[in-house]
């Protein structure tokens, strides 16, 4: 019971986020954002390839690509094209190295020295970025690599920091998952990536469930009056719906069922938040501390879904991304600029987690099926909106009407007909909704639809507004936005909303409506 109110408690109590607490910034560092792109899904690419992806990144206010490389030997040839492409494209598009250690081994020395050649190689590379005059380098994991010394910490250290030296010179901010207290112990670290901070990686089906049991049982209001919710929140109903049929969760009093739900709604909102961030940065040392430094990478995600069974890599899960998860936590980083030099979009090409923004191109990770057909390039196009705001402190000017809209193509409780993989881990996490996004110029009306019958109408604001309504089976999407009384935008996307998938797919379609 202790366990269900301290959840409870801390869910609710998540309705908005606090700026990250004041730290000491390291001088003379400049602001970026960067992608995550997957070398391991490049196989087949050219040059030409990499120019296209640049010029896009760079038309859409992304300063560099993060390059995961791994174990295999076609991959360098690869990053050279890459680098070079950058340093060609008259753009002052960057590149830095960022050594998946899920994959590269890392228990000897020479294991090292296969990283520190990637350094090497590029340090003196125009296209190279550099931070406060050093190579930047980065990971994902390696929170367990030792090269061969005693700990992990020495293992960083002697094997690979300490070696790069003069022009080789790396400012090393990594993405190790581990307590933060460490942090200041590791002196390897110059920073750190806050990888798991683009979700709301806390939320599972599990302990929402015992939340709910909790409320249902407490129906005396321990949390102020019930929070208010709008009419367009009725998706959070399917998530009441789904986490009720857990074993855990048993509804007694229906009549207590708006009150959770709208508890509900406000909690997993709330779930986008600093929470992650503010605990690494309480970590990191200030400029001139023994210990790691100070440089802070944020990451931003748009959504996570993979499907993977036990004969492959037997990843099978969601991270719920539903709330305008990339608008949304944009928004919070940009509130606490100051204290966060880096932001890292997670991903450019990243088709296995279906967090992609650029193009579908290359060679996908046997995620063909979940990811052809579903393009995420609609948030690609608004990221330049917010890079600007991160790196210059002010939101810039809506130049043109754009209406965004998003939506999953079946329902989260729908029983696909033929599907060996299964359901995702906390599939019931997700709302049936569709989620709009408007850059206005001028005050109008937007109209969405799901249901022809029942289209509901919006007034919006100059500026950006934040929409969305059920989807509803076996129909599709629409959305108008008329001012004067002249139509200037009128999508009718091809997408349904399929109520008997043959296999289970919880990706994103996204589509872009312009004036």
């Amino acid at each position: 019971m202790f366990f269900a109110l301290s959840l409870a408690v801390a869910l609710f109590s998540m309705g908005y986020s606090l700026p990250l607490p004041h730290k000491t910034r390291q001088a003379g560092g400049e602001k970026f954002v960067v992608a995550h792109h997957m070398v391991g899904n490049t196989f087949p690419y050219t040059t030409g390839d990499w120019m296209e992806d640049i010029q896009l990144a760079h038309a859409n206010g992304i300063d560099a690509f993060a390059l995961n490389v791994g174990t295999d030997s076609w991959q360098k040839d690869r990053v050279k094209d890459a680098f070079d492409a950058a340093r060609d494209s008259d753009t002052g598009f960057k590149m830095f190295m960022s050594f998946d250690m899920a994959v590269n081994p890392c228990a000897g020395p020479e294991d090292a020295a296969a990283l520190r050649e990637y350094i090497t190689t590029y340090a003196s590379h125009p296209a190279q970025l550099r931070y406060n005059g050093k190579v930047f380098a980065s990971t994902f994991a390696g929170e367990s690599c030792t090269f061969g010394a005693a700990t992990t910490e020495q293992g960083w250290k002697e094997q690979f920091t300490d070696q790069l030296t003069g022009e080789h010179a790396t400012l090393f901010v990594p993405s190790f998952f581990m307590d933060p207290a460490r942090f200041k112990s590791f002196s390897a670290m110059d920073g750190t990536f806050n990888w798991n901070g683009g979700w709301p990686t806390q939320l599972s089906a599990s302990k929402l469930s015992e939340t709910i049991s909790f409320l249902n049982s407490n129906h005396t209001n321990h949390y102020n009056a019930p929070i208010p919710v709008p009419s367009t929140l009725n998706p959070i109903a399917g998530v009441v719906s789904a986490l009720s049929s857990m074993p855990s969760l048993k509804i007694r009093d229906e009549g207590l069922i708006p009150d959770v739900e709208s508890k509900l709604a406000a909690a997993l909102a709330g779930a986008i938040n600093l929470d992650s961030d503010t605990s690494i940065a309480a970590n990191l040392g200030t400029s001139g501390d023994a210990g790691a430094g100070s440089v802070y990478m944020a990451c931003v995600s748009p959504w996570f879904f993979t499907h993977y069974g036990p004969d492959s890599f037997n990843k099978n899960w969601i991270y719920r991304s539903d709330d305008w998860l990339y608008n949304t936590r944009w928004d919070q980083l940009i509130q606490s600029r100051d204290k966060i030099d880096i932001v890292q979009i997670v991903s450019w090409n990243d088709y296995g987690e279906s967090h992609y923004i650029g193009p579908i191109k290359g060679a996908q990770p046997n995620s063909n099926e979940w990811v052809d057909g579903f393009d995420h390039q609609a948030w690609l196009q608004m990221t330049s909106y917010y890079a600007t705001a991160f790196k210059t402190g002010q939101y810039p000017a809506i130049e043109k009407d754009q209406i965004f809209l998003t939506a999953r193509p079946h329902p989260a409780k729908a029983d696909a007909s033929d599907d060996p993989v299964g359901r995702p881990t906390d599939f019931e996490l997700t709302e049936d909704a569709l989620w709009a996004v408007v850059f206005a110029t001028a005050p109008a009306q937007v109209t969405l639809s799901t249901d022809p019958a029942k289209p509901e109408e919006f007034d919006v604001p100059a500026g950006v507004s934040k929409l969305r309504i059920p989807l509803v089976p076996g129909q599709g999407i629409a959305a108008t936005m008329v001012r004067g009384g002249a139509t200037l935008i009128e999508m009718e996307p091809d997408f349904n909303f399929e109520p008997n998938p043959v296999t289970y797919n919880y990706n994103a379609a996204t589509f872009i409506g312009t004036a």
